[in-house]
């Protein structure tokens, strides 16, 4: 992972309690620390890909 994001800190996964529904999206925390401080948290939406099955 250090190539990829060499400032890569942790990955923490967010649960709810509607995993079990396909639409539910993951929900990931990256704390990364190349990242400016800041008082807000963004948030990045992305839609499935077609090619990649989990």
């Amino acid at each position: 992972m250090e190539e990829v994001e060499p400032d890569l800190i942790e990955v923490f996964r967010t649960m709810s309690d509607d995993e079990a529904n396909p639409a539910e999206p993951i929900k990931l925390l990256v704390v990364n620390e190349a990242t400016m401080p800041s008082d807000t948290v963004a948030a990045f939406g992305f839609g499935p890909a077609k090619d990649f099955r989990f």
